[in-house]
């Protein structure tokens, strides 16, 4: 079982590693679309849909609505949506792109404080959100902001060096959460939600991303943020990066399931990697267009 996930591993960083340094913004928009089709496949199977035909059904409404919220804003690959997409803004009343991106990225944040409140409170949120309807669109209220998050920062000037550091920040996090838990864990963090977890290793990991965001800020590498703003967002994401884990393991714990799919050899689903970045990268978003 260790080698399939360590050569998963190496492909997925090198993946990663030549499509943040080579990927015009069209191939990156492009393979974002193609990450977005996996994470509504995997959702569906965690919201209890059981036959192909539903779940081929929810990934194409679901794409369906993350293709209208690109058009919206023109950020579609190789088509030029931009004469629709100020009329669409204009009924809006939304003065550009980046403010109604602004706006999604809140809206996200809301919805990752009512998740908060049922992962905290488990089991006793479950008839709140347990309704298969409910979980599909939670689905589309998790999957499109992140997408967007990832697209938009891509377009940054520094953005491939942004979504770098902001992914390398959150693995760091998650990997010294587990080191810290298996050395020195013994008080349960939520254990109705995720035995393994404990407190030791929350605070590990969050020792551990400031470590690495120090590491990184003095070589000087801000991503046009102060130092002190730089290390708030750094610790804040390695906070909340810990909620998405929390909240995919409550829904599997709910569907009883293990991996969202066995799609990475030892590694199970999509988002069972992504999970703590669909939350982190949206939030990271909102700190950083209302301090720019």
């Amino acid at each position: 079982m260790l080698l399939p996930r360590v050569l998963t591993a190496i492909v997925l960083v090198a993946v990663l590693l030549a499509t943040l340094t080579f990927a015009t913004v069209n191939v990156f928009v492009s393979l974002s679309f193609v990450l977005a089709i996996l994470a509504f496949w995997e959702w569906a199977n965690l919201s209890g849909l059981k036959t192909q035909f539903n779940k081929v059904t929810y990934v194409f409404l679901g794409m369906l609505c993350l293709v209208d919220v690109f058009a919206l804003i023109n950020y579609l690959p190789f088509v030029d949506f931009s004469r629709v997409s100020n009329v669409y803004l204009a009924v809006l009343n939304q003065e550009s792109a980046t403010d109604f991106l602004f706006n999604l990225f809140r809206f996200s944040t809301v919805v990752w404080g009512f998740i908060f409140l049922w992962v905290v409170s488990y089991p006793r949120s479950t008839p709140l959100w347990q309704a298969t309807w409910v979980r599909l669109l939670l689905g589309g209220l998790v999957i499109i902001p992140f997408i967007a998050s990832l697209i938009y920062l891509f377009r940054l000037t520094d953005g491939p060096q942004l979504l770098m550091y902001l992914i390398a920040l959150v693995a760091i996090a998650d990997s010294g959460a587990y080191v810290f838990g298996r050395l020195f864990g013994k008080h349960k963090l939520l254990e109705a939600v995720s035995p393994g977890k404990t407190w030791q290793g929350f605070f590990g990991g969050l020792f551990s991303a400031v470590a690495f965001s120090t590491i990184v800020l003095s070589f000087g590498f801000s991503a046009s943020l102060t130092p002190s703003q730089f290390l708030i967002m750094s610790v804040i994401l390695s906070l909340v990066s810990v909620l998405g884990d929390l909240f995919e393991s409550m829904l599997k714990r709910h569907r009883g399931i293990k991996d969202s799919s066995n799609i990475l050899p030892g590694h199970g689903g999509i988002l069972d990697r992504i999970d703590s970045h669909v939350v982190a990268l949206p939030i990271f978003c909102v700190l950083y267009l209302s301090w720019m």
